[in-house]
């Protein structure tokens, strides 16, 4: 389980760490972990709750389908990529079915998962792999700094 670390694409100047994790229950410890490091070593600390939140999300999600569709042995990615629009969360795994949002009722224990990726995140999709499976994705822009900010004329 360790990260694999690519050096930045020279086409597009992306920089990408990646880990594989076995699908069990604790990969999204592990994956939460592998991000709050990889944050930290970019310098987005800033982006650490909200991309561990969708990473939580995600790799659940991803564990449940890749143990339905591939079994006890199978494996999910996790990977980050930071562009220079922010910073992408891919969580990959062997099960080619699309996520569907649920739409929970007010006492339903699950389901709300999507709903929070939405929430958190710039904009989110899934592509599927030519192997078979899919990609969840979501994507985080950093935060302007103080300085970055405009000022309010009546501040």
């Amino acid at each position: 389980m360790l990260p694999i670390q690519r050096p930045p694409n020279p086409e597009t100047a992306d920089q990408i760490s990646q880990v594989k994790l076995p699908a069990l229950p604790s990969a999204a410890r592990f994956g939460r972990r592998f991000a709050r490091r990889q944050l930290r070593l970019w310098e987005l600390d800033e982006l650490a709750e909200d991309v561990e939140l969708v990473i939580s999300e995600l790799l659940t999600n991803a564990v449940r389908a890749a143990l339905s569709s591939a079994g006890p042995l199978s494996q999910v990615l996790l990977r980050l990529r930071l562009t220079p629009a922010g910073v992408h969360v891919e969580v990959s795994d062997p099960d080619p079915t699309p996520p569907a949002p649920a739409a929970p009722t007010d006492l339903a224990e699950a389901g709300r998962g999507l709903a929070l990726v939405a929430a958190l995140s710039e904009e989110w999709g899934y592509e599927r792999l030519a192997t078979g499976g899919k990609t969840v994705w979501a994507r985080h822009a950093p935060r302007p700094t103080r300085a970055e900010r405009p000022r309010h004329p009546l501040s």
